[in-house]
């Protein structure tokens, strides 16, 4: 299992993270390891895998280069929204499943849901019968900083088993340290 999401961006140990599990190395390697590449996504809040808190191993299968491309987008548009609103409500699909993560903002904090949608992909939810579940609390600066930190290792992951992608990479790192420049610049 790799754990994805302790990078160092200004000091502060993470207390959430975004965990990579299930790696296929063959899928990175692949000429179409940005479209084809599907691990197993954790979460952890506080040291707690709050996914397995719910009868969940994990959210698996996600098509996660994808997913990091949109949480990247999301994540600037919440930054974008703190000076103009107190509260909003963000997205974020697990894609290739058929779960998503309700995030709803309250001025500096973030309520995480897990929802479970099947008409949007397979559900492999064994132990789960809810349609939704509060997963935790935590501040915009914690979920900026595992965003930040998870799509960093992500990204040198790739780069590491399979150099070709570093042009289609390009945009995500550009995007990527957007929100790392905000986390260093003292923003909360």
């Amino acid at each position: 299992m790799a754990f994805f999401g302790l990078v160092d961006v200004g000091e502060k140990r993470l207390t959430t993270r975004i965990i990579l599990s299930e790696v296929i190395e063959k899928e990175i390697l692949s000429e179409y390891a940005y479209d084809i590449f599907e691990p197993t996504l954790k979460l952890e809040i506080q040291g707690r895998d709050v996914l397995k808190d719910i009868g969940l191993d994990g959210i698996k299968r996600v098509v996660v280069m994808h997913f990091m491309e949109s949480a990247l987008r999301i994540t600037k548009g919440m930054l974008d929204d703190l000076a103009k609103a107190a509260t909003s409500e963000y997205t974020y699909s697990f894609l290739g499943t058929g779960f998503g993560l309700r995030v709803k903002r309250e001025g500096m904090n973030l309520g995480l849901q897990l929802e479970v949608n099947p008409k949007l992909g397979p559900v492999d939810s064994s132990g789960l019968v809810l349609k939704s579940a509060m997963l935790g609390m935590i501040t915009v600066s914690d979920w900026v900083h595992a965003i930040v930190s998870f799509s960093t290792e992500l990204i040198e992951l790739l780069l590491r088993l399979n150099p070709a992608l570093k042009d289609i990479l390009n945009s995500q790192e550009s995007q990527r340290r957007v929100l790392e420049d905000w986390l260093k610049s003292g923003n909360p």
